[in-house]
């Protein structure tokens, strides 16, 4: 029976992959918040910085998709598949720290929260393998119109010329998650998941943003998503030998360093290397750090310093770390960095525990942390939950969604078997139905004629 069940799925399959990307999109029956995050993460990429009314773009990008999970949520409690108490104590803290701050925090402690309320409402879907399937397909037509956009806002199309600098962070984070996904697609033998990953690395470069380009080539080598030693260690070269190329350009070497150029030893050189300010606002807040190591100063501190630094330019800090050392202390920052360990732990123990494309987005969920803590370094990645965030919770949820209706079916499957086996039923549900391929059934007893009665003359 599980053999029949395993190729009626590896059927439908394959029926799905032989239907065009439109078609298989339209007939996708991705929830509705799936969709919302897609077109709010593009809005946000494409306007994002623009002014409307009190807000930008891309503050209202995220407060849609949290409005749409927070109605979600209370009508599927039951349905949560996120591992809801993984994140509860950070939730707790942010609630309880934003209370008794001193500072204006509303909108930042909410923002923290923001997709992990998104991947809870995400979780309650009911998700199969073949919604996984198109939501892949989502993921590389979401990639190919954020190259085209890259492309416009850059004016790469008019001039054929790449730009001296840009102000397309945001959207190069935004192309590290997709690195991410197409390279967990790679290890399970998706040779095309190489291309789209070849070409969303390309944004990183385009936008010249120094950390999104480590972090979307480090991406396919050291992905979570299982990779035999030789290929692992052939591709890392070959990244390595990519990037020591692209650091030589002309373009990364005015970007690297004050005088335009240098070698890779003069990195560690400060004086040296251009960090439009950040360096001094690093060593300022270390030094305020060193004052209230334990607790920080409360929750959006942070925002007042800066503020005054630069003299009213910025309102946080370039380095989410220093930020949460700042805002929330030792202890703030210990919890969330545990918190994130825990659900890599969890991401990656479900994956073994797995099989098919719900593997996959597992491994791939898990692999997204990876550019997030190092980006936090250099950026305002936790901040950007209408960039990144959203998305990578929407996958995470998404890969629970699956998981656990897979489980479920699996249970149901087995519990219909053992009543058939106990009352001898032929009746089954209609997802584990077997074609005996015959009229009778030799488990009915009404099917089988009577046994002729022996001949006592014998």
């Amino acid at each position: 029976m599980e053999e029949v069940f395993e190729e009626a799925v590896e059927e439908e399959e394959e029926d799905n992959r032989e239907l065009s990307w439109t078609e298989s999109l339209r007939r996708s029956k991705l929830p509705v918040l799936v969709w919302v995050v897609f077109i709010t993460t593009f809005a946000a990429c494409a306007f994002g910085g623009t002014g409307f009314l009190a807000f930008s773009v891309a503050g209202y990008a995220w407060i849609l998709c949290l409005a749409l999970s927070v109605m979600v949520i209370p009508a599927n409690l039951d349905r949560i598949a996120f591992p809801v108490s993984i994140w509860l104590p950070w939730i707790l803290f942010v609630v309880i720290e934003g209370y008794m701050s001193d500072y204006v925090n509303l909108q930042r402690s909410t923002m923290l929260l923001c997709p992990i309320i998104v991947g809870m409402a995400a979780s309650t879907g009911r998700i199969d393998e073949t919604q996984l399937f198109n939501f892949s397909l989502l993921m590389k037509v979401f990639a190919l119109a954020l190259l085209i956009l890259t492309s416009l806002l850059t004016g790469l199309l008019v001039t054929g010329k790449l730009p001296g600098a840009t102000g397309l962070a945001p959207q190069a984070i935004t192309a590290t998650i997709l690195a991410s996904f197409f390279a967990s697609g790679y290890s399970f033998g998706r040779v095309n998941d190489l291309f789209w990953w070849s070409a969303i690395v390309l944004l990183p470069v385009v936008a010249l943003t120094r950390m999104a380009i480590f972090v979307s080539g480090l991406s396919l080598p050291a992905t979570f998503a299982p990779m035999k030693f030789p290929t692992r260690a052939t591709l890392l070269v070959v990244v390595m030998l990519l990037g020591v190329g692209l650091f030589y350009t002309s373009r990364v070497q005015g970007k690297m360093f004050m005088s335009g150029q240098g070698t890779i030893e003069d990195i560690g050189n400060e004086e040296d290397l251009a960090t439009s300010g950040r360096r001094h606002m690093a060593e300022v807040l270390v030094e305020q750090i060193s004052e209230k190591p334990i607790w920080g100063y409360g929750a959006n501190a942070s925002e007042d310093l800066i503020l005054k630094l630069t003299e009213g330019t910025l309102t946080h800090p370039h380095d989410d770390w220093l930020r949460f050392m700042y805002d929330y202390g030792a202890v703030g920052t210990v919890l969330f960095f545990f918190t994130l360990v825990i659900q890599v732990r969890h991401l990656l123990k479900k994956a073994h525990r797995t099989e098919g494309e719900i593997r996959t987005f597992f491994f791939a969920a898990a692999s997204t942390f990876l550019p997030f803590a190092l980006i936090m370094f250099t950026d305002n990645i936790v901040l950007y939950a209408a960039f990144f965030g959203n998305l990578q919770f929407t996958i995470i949820g998404l890969a629970y969604a699956a998981e656990k209706r897979s489980r479920l079916e699996k249970v149901y499957y087995e519990d219909d078997e053992f009543y058939e086996n106990q009352y001898r039923r032929t009746s089954r549900s209609l997802v584990y139905r077997e074609d005996e391929g015959s009229g009778n059934d030799d488990t009915d007893p009404t099917s089988k004629s009577p046994e002729p009665p022996e001949d006592q003359s014998r």
